[in-house]
């Protein structure tokens, strides 16, 4: 089934995975591609957290399909929302279906759906695996409300219209940004990292979002230099035209996940790498906790996330004079709360 001759769509909705804030435009994107012609939502709707459903499905339409878990702990909505897609496809009513979650669970339907020649929408969030998404025709994940589509590209197409062009364009404005550089050139890539978030944009692979763009700019020794600078970390600059490049074997094509939308800015002092190693550390938590993106409802950050996500952070913390993040922590009491929960130790910044 091509995406040009649907003509009848059913959207199935997770509701324990779907965000309601983000209904409107999931439904407009989706309907623009064919006719909806069911929309069902699953879950238990007598529970607190999904009880703001009912005002949605009025304004939606959506026929909310009640899922009692007849076991403590064991989450029936998954069987349901596949039985009724199973149903529908035996029925052939439908030539296409969106499934609106981010749970890994509903990979084989994907591909069953997609075994059978109907068409595949996915709309999750960040956390949405990629298996989940390859089993779909295409893939919309919200981010901070928005809608972006994720693209697989081969990383060393360099032509103009392909969408690593455009990386290389955002990769290459952003090292120009203002505050952004140092003196010499040099970018922070946690930087990047954290722009690139806040973008939508991520590169699939192996290793963290930081290690994965490491890759991405070593793979093109004519336009980057990768580096490393005391307190500022793992950096990167564009190299000018006349630099001399370094000679590199050529590597075998990659597959990469990119997920491209409007860029937004990010404030930077350029004086940062200038500081004490303790207010170095100050800065980063503080900026780290306010990101609403790394809290939950309450403001609480994981320490661990915080640690696999700040740049150079050991020898940060030993020019500090610290062993451990949560020490450091615990040492800044009138900037910082700190306390144990399920998962680990977890902080806050004071108001």
């Amino acid at each position: 089934m091509s995406l040009g001759n649907l003509e009848r769509i059913a959207v199935l909705i997770d509701a324990d995975n779907a965000q309601l804030v983000a209904l409107e435009k999931m439904f407009e994107k989706i309907s623009s591609f064919g006719r909806i012609i069911s929309k069902k939502a699953y879950g238990d709707f007598s529970k607190p957290h999904l009880r703001k459903w009912e005002d949605s499905a009025k304004l939606h339409a959506i026929k909310l399909e009640q899922q009692i878990n007849y076991i403590q702990g064991k989450n029936a909505t998954d069987i349901a929302l596949v039985i009724d897609a199973m149903d529908l496809l035996l029925s052939k009513k439908c030539d296409a279906f969106a499934i609106i979650s981010s749970d890994s669970d509903y990979t084989p339907l994907a591909i069953r759906l997609r075994e059978s020649g109907a068409y595949i929408f996915g709309v999750g969030d960040l956390r949405a695996p990629v298996a989940f998404q390859k089993a779909c025709d295409r893939f919309f994940f919200v981010h901070k409300n928005k809608l972006h589509e994720t693209i697989f590209v081969d990383i060393c197409d360099e032509s103009e219209t392909s969408e690593i062009s455009i990386v290389h364009k955002k990769f290459e404005s952003f090292a120009e940004a203002e505050g952004e550089k140092s003196e010499d050139g040099w970018v922070r890539i946690c930087r990047l990292r954290d722009h690139m978030k806040s973008i939508g944009m991520r590169i699939q692979g192996e290793g963290t979002l930081e290690k994965r763009i490491r890759d991405f700019i070593d793979s093109y020794p004519i336009r980057y230099e990768l580096g490393k600078v005391k307190y500022l970390g793992k950096v990167y600059r564009v190299k000018k035209p006349d630099q001399p490049i370094e000679a590199k074997p050529a590597e075998s094509k990659k597959e990469a996940r990119i997920n491209i939308s409007t860029p937004e800015p990010i404030a930077f002092d350029p004086q940062e790498h200038e500081q004490s190693p303790s207010d170095l550390m100050l800065n980063l938590l503080i900026r780290f906790a306010s990101d609403q993106a790394n809290c939950d409802s309450d403001g609480w950050v994981h320490v661990s996330d915080a640690q696999s996500s700040i740049d150079n952070l050991g020898d940060i913390l030993e020019d500090a004079g610290s062993s451990t993040l949560i020490k450091f922590i615990r040492s800044n009491t009138e900037t910082f709360e700190i306390k144990m929960k399920q998962g680990g130790s977890v902080f806050r910044n004071k108001v």
